[in-house]
């Protein structure tokens, strides 16, 4: 009987973790490409649109924010310069699923970016930053 018992306290903290994991690193393959901002398609302060760099036409800009999201939750992402030197970063990113959230973290794991997916599929990502 206490053979039984242990197998089931074993089962469901083993089970417990295992759900841990998940909803903290979820993982989304429609992520995975280069994100560009289309800003011209905003028209709300409320969320923010990226287009796919591959396919979407962009008009001339000064400066557009980029995300390029890999496997193994690498990423790059740009940075803005004041002196319009801007330039790109390595990080790593995580999906919170519960919370539909993406963190993107430098390789110090600074945070860098939170943002909650409003919608996303291979042709669209609207994001909300959290402030």
């Amino acid at each position: 009987m206490k053979t039984l018992y242990a197998i089931i306290c074993l089962t469901f903290s083993l089970l417990n973790t295992g759900c841990d994991n998940e909803d903290q690193n979820y993982y989304l393959p429609e992520l995975e490409q280069v994100w560009m901002n289309s800003y011209e398609e905003e028209n709300t302060s409320d969320y923010k649109i990226y287009r796919p760099a591959t396919v979407f036409v962009f008009p001339e800009s000064r400066y557009r924010q980029v995300f390029e999201f890999k496997k193994n939750y690498q990423c790059n992402y740009s940075v803005l310069s004041p002196v319009d030197a801007h330039y790109m970063d390595e990080g790593k990113w995580l999906v919170n699923q519960l919370t539909k959230t993406i963190t993107v973290t430098s390789n110090t794991t600074n945070t860098v970016y939170e943002f909650e997916v409003i919608e996303l599929t291979n042709s669209i990502l609207k994001i909300k930053f959290n402030k």
